[in-house]
C-alpha cells in the first residue's frame, strides 16, 4: 500500500516485527529529554549500512547475524539481493535527535511495535528508486525480520499475502543454531499450545491482518505534519490501550503465520513444493494455497496439527515428519515383517496395516543411545521409560492412544488402520538421539492349524538376530 506523506517521500509500510513485550504505550514515558553525548556509530559491510547506538562488539555481532540472514534468503530464494540496506537499530531513543530519522514516524513505531521496514525515494542525476530502510530494537530476531522484508523489496517488489510475508521474516530471522538445527522457540510454542489451534485453512485466509498497523501508522503521520519537534506529545493521543489490543492481535497472528511457515520450510514432505509456491508469490503469479496443496491437503492438515499440539524448545519438524510413500499392506498369519525404528526421529511407518482386535507378537533387538554420552538402552527403554518401544494406529488420520510395548510380548490392535513405532523421547530431545531397533513382528494365528504348535512356530519366527549396537 502506498502511502504519500507531506515532506514529500512516498512511504511504503513493508512490514513489522512484533518485538513488544511489555504494554507499548508505557514505553512513551521512557522517551523524555534527549541526551546531549550522541552514542551513534556507524558499521557497514557489503550489503549493510547499520546506524546504531548498541556498543560496539554487540554492533559488530548483530551485523554479521544480519549478513548471515540475507545470505540465507538469497539461497533460498536463488536471488542476490540488489543494492543494499540501511538500518537504524535503536537501544535507547534518548540517544538519538528528533532529525535523527529519514522518516519521523519511524521514533514512535521503534518504541511502539519494536521494528518496522519503510522506503523513500531515492534521487541521483540517472535515475530514481525506491529504497528500503530499516528501523528497529536490538531485541532478538527483529532487525533479522525486518532485513528479510527490505531484501524482498529491493529485490522482487513483492512480498506475497500477510502470512506469508510475516511469517517467512520470522522464520528467516531465527537463525539455526551453531549445527544447522532448526529449532523451536519456547515462546512462540509454549503461545501456540495454550491457544484454540487455528486451522490451516484459517492462517491462509487471514487476509491484510497488517492493515490495523498501517492505519495507525497514517494516525502517527499526521500528527508529524505541522511540527516534527512536537511530535512525540500528540502521539499519546494516537497510541493508547485500544492500540495495545490491536498490537496483540496482530502479534498473534504472526506467531500462527510463524508456525505454518516453519512447518512447511522444514518438513521434507512438503518443503520443495512450498519452495515453489513462495517463489511465485515473489514473481508476482497468483497463487492459490488449496489448489497447490489439493492433492496432499489431508496429510499436511494432519501433521501441522501434530506439530502444533507435540512443538517445544528443541523440536526438530525434519525429524518428526511422517512417511506417506511406504506402501501398506496386511500381515498375515504366520507371516513376520522385519523393521528398523531410528532412536532420533517421530513416528515411523512399518508398511504395515493391523486389524482391530487382533493379537500380533513382536520381539527386538539392538539398542539406541538417547543422548550423545548417554548409556545405550533397549526396547524395554531406561527406568522412567524414555527409549522404551512404543506404538499408535493410525485410521483416517486419526491415531490410537499410544501402545505401550518393549523388548518381546504380544499386543491387540485397539483398531483397525496403519501400525506406526518409534523410540520414545520427549519430542524436544529427538536430536542427539542415535541408534536404532530392529523389530520382528508377527500375526498370531486365530486358531492352530491340527498337528502345528503354534506357540512354537512363533517362537522360531520371532527368534531374533543378535544383538547389536548401531550408532551414526
Amino acid at each position: 500500500m502506498k502511502l504519500l506523506f507531506r515532506w514529500g517521500i512516498d512511504l511504503y509500510l513493508l512490514g513489522l516485527a512484533m518485538a513488544v513485550i511489555t504494554c507499548p504505550s508505557a514505553l512513551i514515558a521512557q522517551a523524555t529529554a534527549v541526551e546531549s553525548e550522541v552514542h551513534r556509530r556507524n558499521y557497514i559491510s557489503q550489503k549493510i549500512r547499520l546506524h546504531t547506538d548498541v556498543e560496539p562488539d554487540r554492533a559488530k555481532r548483530m551485523l554479521r547475524r544480519m549478513e548471515k540472514t540475507l545470505r540465507r534468503i538469497s539461497s533460498y530464494w536463488r536471488t542476490p539481493l540488489k543494492g543494499s540496506i540501511e538500518c537504524y537499530v535503536v537501544e535507547d531513543i534518548n540517544r538519538w535527535p528528533e532529525n535523527s530519522f529519514p522518516n519521523p514516524s519511524a521514533r514512535a513505531l521503534i518504541q511502539f511495535v519494536g521494528g518496522v521496514t519503510l522506503t523513500k525515494m531515492q534521487v541521483d542525476r540517472r535515475k530514481s528508486e525506491l529504497k528500503a530502510i530499516v528501523y528497529a530494537t536490538p531485541a532478538p530476531g527483529v532487525v533479522e525480520h525486518e532485513v528479510v522484508h527490505a531484501y524482498c523489496f529491493q529485490t522482487f517488489g513483492k512480498h506475497g499475502p500477510d502470512w506469508y510475508k510475516e511469517g517467512m521474516a520470522d522464520v528467516a530471522g531465527r537463525l539455526a543454531d551453531p549445527r544447522g538445527a532448526a529449532r523451536c522457540a519456547l515462546e512462540i510454542t509454549s503461545y501456540l499450545r495454550d491457544q484454540t489451534f487455528r486451522p490451516v485453512d484459517e492462517i491462509v485466509n487471514s487476509g491484510s491482518f497488517t492493515q490495523p498497523l498501517i492505519d495507525i501508522k497514517n494516525r502517527l503521520a499526521e500528527v508529524t505534519k505541522n511540527s516534527v519537534q512536537t511530535y512525540l506529545a500528540p502521539s499519546l493521543s494516537v497510541w493508547g490501550a485500544p492500540e495495545d489490543e490491536i498490537l496483540q492481535n496482530v502479534q498473534s497472528a504472526y506467531r500462527w503465520s510463524w508456525a505454518l511457515c516453519h512447518f512447511l520450510v522444514h518438513n521434507p514432505n512438503y518443503s520443495q513444493r512450498f519452495r515453489a509456491y513462495g517463489q511465485g508469490h515473489l514473481d508476482g503469479n497468483g497463487i492459490q494455497f488449496a489448489k497447490w496443496f489439493a492433492d496432499v491437503r489431508k496429510e499436511l492438515d494432519f501433521e501441522f496439527d501434530f506439530f502444533v499440539r507435540h512443538s517445544r524448545p528443541g523440536y526438530r519438524v525434519e525429524l518428526c515428519n511422517w512417511d506417506w510413500s511406504l506402501p501398506r499392506s496386511p500381515l498375515k498369519e504366520r507371516a513376520f515383517l522385519n523393521v528398523s525404528v531410528r532412536a532420533a526421529a517421530g513416528y515411523q511407518a512399518t508398511g504395515c496395516s493391523v486389524s482391530a482386535g487382533e493379537i500380533y507378537r513382536y520381539r527386538t533387538s539392538g539398542r539406541c543411545f538417547l543422548s550423545q554420552d548417554g548409556a545405550p538402552v533397549t526396547s524395554a527403554g531406561d527406568r522412567s521409560g524414555r527409549g522404551k518401544l512404543v506404538a499408535v494406529v493410525m485410521q483416517n488420520y486419526k491415531l490410537s492412544k499410544e501402545i505401550e510395548l518393549g523388548e518381546s510380548g504380544s499386543f491387540s490392535a485397539p483398531s483397525s488402520g496403519h501400525l506406526y513405532l518409534r523410540c520414545r523421547d520427549d519430542w524436544g530431545s529427538l536430536a542427539d538421539n542415535s541408534g536404532s531397533l530392529r523389530i520382528r513382528l508377527l500375526a498370531r494365528p486365530a486358531s492352530p492349524s491340527p498337528g502345528l504348535n503354534s506357540n512354537a512356530t512363533s517362537e522360531r519366527l520371532l527368534e531374533p538376530v543378535a544383538n547389536r549396537v548401531s550408532r551414526k
